[in-house]
């Protein structure tokens, strides 16, 4: 009498594992590294329109490469399997194809300097900005997390820190202010409490040329970068904020080399439609302006002109 209720429910154990096996095995790559903590797909999970203001928005910056230097090849799997679980746009313009430091700027404040335009990459003693910035416009509701700089708001080179990729010591009207408290060293978990949060990772995972006297290939600094997302972003997919679903992410590259001035550019959001794509000229003042619409800011510098395109009329964001 007992035999058969038993097997009965050794079945319905089976069948629950088997189905669960089953959801499992459907899930985006994104989506098992962090299932613990971040049961839902990376992307287009939520429902519903997308709120007319997002509740935080994370920028993460590489450095010098074209679009299908990580959109084809092998050298990008994590970059590459999250564009495609995500969004990307394939048309998106550097504004300055020879400086990396006026494109950090651009992605800021929207100018590639003010009063006039950055030429070198040099400390901020010597590029002081006097144009208002998307961290001030914030207050003190922004973060710039910066990996391997020694101290907060540091404005010289040190050990696999680059000072000339992290913009906010550049605002001289943050450096008695904001900056020694929310321009900080990147820590082991991300902290996205802040409306705008900045991700800079150091010069070997940013996918620079690494420092003089240093060979590493082409393909090296690109496989150093995307090793680095793959640990590190989906702890930024498993954060609470993300989590939320009013958070968007979103992942550019300060400019592409001597012969391709279109970027890699990916949105992560759980409004962004899985495998969505657009080939709409697009550029940094396009991404300043998407950031600052989404956070209800007013628009700063060329972000505000007329034809100035936006990235929030694109990947599920509006």
């Amino acid at each position: 009498m007992t035999a058969r209720p038993r097997r009965r429910r050794l079945l319905a154990v089976g069948a629950s594992l088997g189905l669960a096996l089953a959801v499992t095995a459907t899930l985006p790559r994104h989506a098992l590294a962090t299932a613990s903590a971040a049961p839902n797909p990376v992307c287009g999970w939520a429902t519903g329109a997308p709120p007319a203001h997002f509740d935080h928005v994370v920028l993460l910056i590489f450095e010098n490469k074209w679009r299908d230097q990580i959109f084809t090849g092998s050298n990008a799997p994590y970059l590459q399997s999250l564009a495609a679980d995500c969004g990307r746009a394939t048309n998106m313009s550097t504004v300055d194809p020879k400086t990396s430091l006026p494109n950090y700027i651009a992605l800021t404040s929207g100018y590639t300097g003010y009063p006039t335009h950055i030429t070198s990459n040099r400390n901020p003693n010597t590029w002081p900005q006097s144009s208002t910035s998307i961290f001030e416009q914030l207050g003190s509701d922004w973060r710039e997390l910066v990996e391997s700089m020694p101290s907060p708001c540091y404005i010289h080179h040190a050990t696999d820190y680059t000072v000339n990729h992290n913009p906010a010591p550049y605002y001289t009207h943050l450096a008695h202010t904001t900056c020694p408290t929310n321009d900080v060293p990147m820590p082991a978990t991300p902290d996205l409490s802040a409306s705008f949060t900045v991700l800079t990772p150091n010069k070997t995972h940013i996918m620079h040329k690494p420092d003089s006297g240093s060979s590493v290939s082409q393909a090296q600094r690109i496989r150093n970068g995307d090793t680095w997302a793959a640990q590190y972003l989906p702890k930024v997919f498993a954060t609470p904020e993300y989590q939320a679903g009013r958070t968007v992410v979103i992942i550019t590259w300060d400019e592409g080399n001597t012969s391709h001035q279109v970027v890699p550019f990916i949105v992560a959001s759980a409004y962004t439609p899985a495998g969505y794509s657009t080939n709409a000229a697009l550029d940094h003042f396009s991404t300043l302006k998407g950031m600052e619409q989404m956070l209800g800011l007013p628009l700063l510098g060329h972000a505000g002109d007329a034809g100035t395109a936006s990235i929030r009329d694109y990947f599920g964001l509006s």
